[in-house]
Order: C-alpha cells, then structure tokens, then sequence
C-alpha cells in the first residue's frame, strides 16, 4: 500500500492500497520513540562496530539459542520467528539479511509466509543483569520491508510492566530498511542499573513482507555520540529535493540540511552542520550554519547552513560531505557525516541516484492502463526538448506501451508536450534503457519557454494490458518524494515514495524565438549570491521602457521599480537586498514586451 498525495492548488491526503493482501489494523500503544536511532550499514559504520566490547552479545550461531523463547498469538496459530541461514521464503520474498554474522544465521518473522489474519510473535531474550551498568543501549542489525506493520522492542525491569519503543516507523510501506540497517535503543531509562532486564522483539501485522535480526548487542552507552540522522539536500526550493543531474544552462541553488539525534547520554553544546562542496579539485563552498547552544541526550532536531551553494556556470560535477559537529568529541564519528554526488551536466537532467528499487503504476490499488508516473523539474531559461529515456526492470514484457508526456505542474492539469506510443520490444528489455526523441506535430523540436521557475512533471503514460511494465528507481530516504514524484490515476495526482529512473535531455540551447531576435538581451546580474546590492546588466537593441520585478519561491512579487524609458545600448540596473530574507528569488527584467528572468540567491 502506498499513500500518497492528490495534487491540486494544494496537495491532499489521499491513499491507495497495494494489493498484496488483507489488512487489519489496530490501535497504537503509546510509544516512545525519541531514544531509537536507525542507521544504514555503511563500510565505515561497519568498520567501526566492535562487538568484543558488548555487555551482552548473540549472533544466532547455528540456531536459536535455548535461553530464549518464542511466543504467538495470532488467531491462526503456529506464526511464530524462526532461526534461518537462508532468508525468506514467501511470494514477496525480499533479499535475506546481509548482517556482520549472516553466514551462521539469524532471526525472522516472515509474515509473507503465514499471511494469516493477523500476526502477532514475540520472541524474548534471557533475563539480564545490568546492574553494574548506568547508561545502556541496545543494539542489532536488520532488514526490514514494511507492509503497514508494527515493529517494536519492548524492555522491562519487572517482567510485567514494558515500555515500548517502535521501530522502522519512518520506512514507507512497500519501502525497505538499507541491508543492512543498525538500530541503536537508548534503554537506560528502563533497564540502567537494574538487576532484572527482560528485552523481547515484537511483530504485528497482516501477510506482510518480513523482519531479520542478527547480532544483537548490549553496550555501555558512549558520553558523547551525536549521529546525523538524515540528509536534506534542497534544489531551488528548500524542499525541493535532490537532483543527481542539471543541466547547466538550468542550474539552481542547492540548500542544505539535516536531521540529527543525540545518542549519548551528555548533554552537546554548539551542535552544528557543516557542508563543504568540491568541485573534484577544490573546496567550492565550505558554510557552517548556526548552532544549537544546548542538545539534550535523547533529543531529536533539524539544522542546516544559512547560504545556499550556487554552481558556477560549467559542466562539473560535485561532492557535497555533510558533517555534524560540536563541542565534544564524539564516541563515534562514522554516523556523524553522509556525501551527495551531484553533477551540472550540458543538457540532461536527472532525480534517481541509485538503482536500488522498482515501480510501476500497476503496484497501486486503481490502477489501470493508461496510469502517468514521473517526477518535477524546475526549469529558468528557455530551452528545447530532445529526449526521455528511462530504466526497463528486466521482468518487463514486450508489447507493453508507453507515451511520453510533460505536464505543467500547477492546479490546471496543462499538458506541454504528447509524443506518440511507444511499443516496448525484447531488445529493449535486454538493453534496459530505451531513450524516446521529442516531436511535435510540425515534426520539429518542442520549445519550452518557463518564463522563469516554472515546474513541469515529466514522465510516462504506460499501458500494460495482461503484461508486466516496471521501471527501474530509487528509494534513497534523503528524496522529497511528496514534492517531486508523482503518480496520475484516472481519479487525480499522487505521489509516491520511488523516484523513477528517468532522465530527460535538452538541447542545452535557448531557442532563436526567445533570445536571439529579442530587443533585450545578456542580462546578468552580480554579484550573485548577493549580500545588500546586486548590479543587472543588460542590453537593449533600441529604446525601451524598462520594469523590474522581483519574485520569492512562492511566487509573491516582493519589488518592482519603473527604471523609465532607457536609450539603446548597455545598461544597468541596482536593486538592495539587504533587508531581504535569505533564499533563492526570481528576477525578472521587462522591455518592450520582451521579458528574461534569472534567479539570484539572497546570503
């Protein structure tokens, strides 16, 4: 099931059902999820985890261990986890678990395999003595996929009364966990110095995918251990996500930001996020942006730098290391930073990173051939269209059909360009990507004049009939998904939680019609970013009465000044920004019905 959300004015809640099977929902608990952190296995992250040092370990050696028990209380009976070496085994089996220990085996709950009515298991570890040991934390190692279930650790100090910690909350449904994923529990507060510590896993849910835990481990909580949660890279708008390409002549402003978490039982102080962005031979932009005076243990924030980077105007490509600092000295450094490559290419544009999931408009509930999946882009310079090319999955048939379509993305549905069907054969399949040339009706290129910022939708109509379409994507958690990916039914706008893999190619190239035979021309302003006053420069091919506008991301006009009727030739014109709040603004330049805008970046 996914949810996702009706696009008009605004975006509205809405939800559509994968149709994997039955449901049953039931009321929460009342959690506490502020002390749990979940952290992708990455080969430092790995490199640093010394089980050696643990209070307590198991890695499931064989099978499962006697000290522990398992419990189950579906309706159906006989549901209960497992010890396996060889992974799921159900009709919607994901990859087994790649943990530090995999190859002796681990734990699962493999929901797909039951799919009864309701699931319901426990399995609970032997009864541990902390006694001697203040701040604790628990930790494992996952794989987990979510199929609107409920997974939680539950610890208590009396074996009666538990408090409970969700877990996997923040995974979408018919989204994965990283493989492996670390999960990291602050349990001081219940089992911190006590003698009798009871710790059990629990799984609720309906005929859902599966939970694998392997290398569970309990550890003397570190002082000082702050970790970056999750990464917010925002082109243009704040929240207008990550692209993996822009063209040059379309290229905007990058935002950067962070969620992050305080692990260790210290309160931080002057917690802050640096960003440094290399261009492959320099540091381009190295920003820190305001502290956090005070972060508390257990605490949860959000941070960022207060400028945004602005490439230069050539094709390179960037290395953005996001770094969380403070005063401290952190136990654990590895989770204290994350990268995003990013390139400014000649013409094409991109939003997937990395091949890591798939899609298609047939995995919803209401879909039906004719079904539209894409994603936005923003567009500042006129330019013409040439290509879309996307991923085949090769469980693709042939015979399947696809249109390519580029929407307007406002409240009007406008469709800028319609191409012609497309069959989808064998060769494309074993090829994988499939590249469709734009024509219009004139059988010339399709010229797209944004007028500056405007956002378009582009993607594909797909037609599957008895067949199966699935495209390759990217489910990487730092996407803005409910802004830039979308899903059209017959019934209205969604999005959903892949990034298609789909890349669109212009010509890199402003059309004759909007540049070349205008009587404005080479505007430029400077500096840009700018701190108090820009300069425009621009050139007038005769006389004209000249009007400047200045717009912010919401498309509210903030200034406009009547520069008068100004003589042929070179000109300039200054607008202050000083009292200007910082962000990406549009500024547009008006004469004799001519119009340019650029975007500026206010610091």
């Amino acid at each position: 099931m996914k949810n996702f959300t009706f696009l008009a004015i605004c975006l509205f809640l809405a939800q559509l059902t994968f149709a994997q099977g039955y449901l049953s929902n039931s009321p929460k608990k009342e959690l506490k999820s502020e002390t749990v952190k979940v952290t992708p296995i990455t080969k430092e992250v790995r490199e640093s985890l010394d089980y050696g040092s643990a209070i307590w370990y198991e890695d499931f050696d064989g099978a499962m261990p006697a000290t522990f028990s398992v419990l189950d209380y579906s309706a159906a009976g006989d549901q209960y986890w497992i010890w396996t070496n060889v992974g799921p085994t159900g009709a919607y089996a994901t990859a087994p678990i790649a943990s530090t220990t995999a190859s002796n085996g681990w734990l699962i709950y493999d929901s797909d395999v039951y799919c009864g009515a309701s699931d319901d298991a426990y399995f609970v570890m032997p009864e541990i003595d902390l006694s001697a040991y203040t701040n604790v934390k628990l930790s494992f190692e996952q794989f987990y996929r979510d199929y609107y279930d409920e997974t939680t650790i539950e610890v208590s100090n009396d074996g009666t009364n538990w408090t409970v910690y969700p877990v996997n909350e923040e995974i979408n449904t018919n989204s994965s966990t990283l493989n492996p994923s670390l999960v990291e529990i602050n349990i001081s507060a219940v089992a911190g110095g006590m003698d009798h510590v009871f710790i059990r896993f629990h799984f609720t849910g309906a005929c859902g995918y599966n939970w694998q835990v392997d290398d569970i481990a309990l550890f003397e909580l570190a002082p000082d251990d702050l970790v970056l949660e999750k990464i917010y890279p925002g082109f243009y708008y704040s929240n207008g996500g990550p692209y993996s390409k822009v063209p040059v002549l379309q290229r905007m402003g990058v935002s950067f930001g962070a969620d992050i978490f305080n692990l260790g039982f210290n309160t931080q102080t002057n917690v802050a996020l640096n960003v440094t962005v290399n261009d492959g031979t320099t540091d381009v932009y190295d920003i820190t942006g305001p502290a956090i005076a005070s972060f508390a243990t257990t605490e949860t924030d959000s941070i960022g730098t207060d400028e945004a980077f602005v490439p230069e105007e050539v094709v390179a490509d960037y290395t953005a290391v996001f770094n969380l600092i403070s005063d401290g000295v952190d136990a654990t450094p590895e989770n204290n930073t994350d990268t995003l490559r990013f390139s400014i290419t000649s013409t094409t544009y991109s939003r997937w990173f990395e091949y890591n999931a798939t899609t298609s408009p047939s995995n919803y509930t209401g879909s039906a051939d004719g079904d539209f999946l894409g994603y936005s882009i923003s567009m500042f310079e006129p330019d013409v269209l040439k290509s879309l090319s996307f991923f085949l999955h090769p469980s693709s048939t042939s015979s399947t059909t696809v249109v390519p379509v580029i929407y307007e993305n406002s409240a009007d549905d406008i469709i800028i360009y319609e191409g012609e069907e497309y069959d989808i054969t064998e060769q494309d399949i074993a090829n994988g990507w499939v590249t469709i040339e734009f024509e219009d009706l004139t059988g010339t290129d399709l010229d797209v004049d944004p007028a500056g910022g405007t956002d378009y939708i582009i993607g594909l109509r797909c037609f599957w009939g008895e067949g199966t379409l699935l495209f390759g994507s990217d489910d990487s958690p730092f996407h803005a998904f409910n802004y830039t990916s979308y899903l059209k039914q017959a019934d209205g706008w969604g999005w959903i939680t892949r990034v298609p893999m789909f890349e669109l190619t212009m010509a890199g190239e402003i059309p004759v019609s909007a540049e070349e035979n205008s009587l404005l021309n080479n505007m430029n302003i400077y500096p840009n970013p700018a701190k108090d006053v820009a300069e425009i420069s621009f050139d007038l091919a005769s006389s004209q009465e000249v009007n400047v506008k200045v717009f912010d991301l919401t498309g509210n006009l903030v200034y406009q000044n009547f520069e008068g009727k100004l003589p042929a030739g070179k000109r300039t014109a200054k607008i202050d920004f000083s009292s200007y709040s910082s962000g990406i603004y549009s500024v547009q330049l008006m004469a004799g019905g001519n119009v340019i805008t650029k975007k500026i970046v206010k610091n």
